[in-house]
């Protein structure tokens, strides 16, 4: 099975090389060309995940980090011919969960969404988890770790996604690298590009963690079109079996 996540960039030109018009044709056929069974997605504005998945293979569950139809959403997209879902849920990265709120210095409301999908190709049933961190407050990826360690089942195959907004050297990567295997512990490539191939601002940000899977194989999807970025993040794949 092979998943990825993947942060698209909202929608913040309307115009010039990163203009979701232009970078759009770009995400569909890295997917396509790619063929993830299932990914994560981040930052998606309501109009781009509509046009995400006008005619997809995918279905989605989705949450917009407010709590209702507008600002960013956080999705999980998975075939619908080889995937049922079972259940589903979220909670926000705060000390009020279950409503729409944030954590004391972080920029924005944060969140984190599952699934529970039944593979009809093996039967097998597990959870997708996929999440975005605040890119200011370190103090709130911290907690926003902590909460995930003690939300997330630990008897359960699951696949940890996102963009962490950490890098190994975080205090909120090394708890979630004590709780659950990191698919790319010997990735050395960047998965934050800032639109460029400048490395200076280049990070490794972005992760798929598991638990109970096997790690069969691990990329960082890394190609441009003629120079042009389908992302400020690059896709993270990884191939997995139970």
């Amino acid at each position: 099975m092979k998943v990825a996540t993947f942060n698209l960039c909202c929608d913040v030109a309307k115009d010039g090389d990163i203009a979701w018009s232009v970078r759009l044709p770009l995400i569909k056929r890295i997917i396509r060309e790619e063929a993830f069974d299932v990914f994560g997605a981040q930052e998606l504005v309501p109009h781009q995940l509509r046009d995400l998945n006008m005619e997809s293979p995918y279905a989605h569950y989705s949450l917009f980090r407010d709590g209702g139809e507008t600002g960013e959403a956080i999705s999980i997209f998975y075939l619908k011919a080889r995937f049922d879902l079972l259940e589903t849920g979220h909670f926000w990265l705060s000390e009020t969960e279950q409503v729409p709120s944030f954590y004391e210095d972080a920029a924005f409301p944060r969140t984190c969404i599952w699934v529970k999908l039944l593979d009809t190709q093996t039967g097998n049933s597990f959870y997708v988890y996929n999440t975005h961190f605040d890119h200011i407050s370190s103090k709130a990826r911290t907690y926003s770790a902590e909460l995930l360690q003690k939300n997330l089942p630990q008897d359960a195959p699951l696949i940890l996604l996102g963009d962490f907004n950490s890098t190994r050297q975080s205090e909120a990567y090394q708890l979630l690298n004590t709780t659950f295997q990191n698919a790319g512990e010997t990735n050395l490539q960047s998965t934050y590009n800032d639109f460029s191939l400048d490395e200076k601002n280049h990070e490794e940000i972005d992760f798929i963690f598991t638990q109970q899977f096997h790690v069969e194989q691990f990329y960082v999807v890394t190609k441009t079109f003629d120079g042009l970025f389908a992302s400020d993040h690059y896709p993270v794949v990884a191939l997995l079996s139970l």
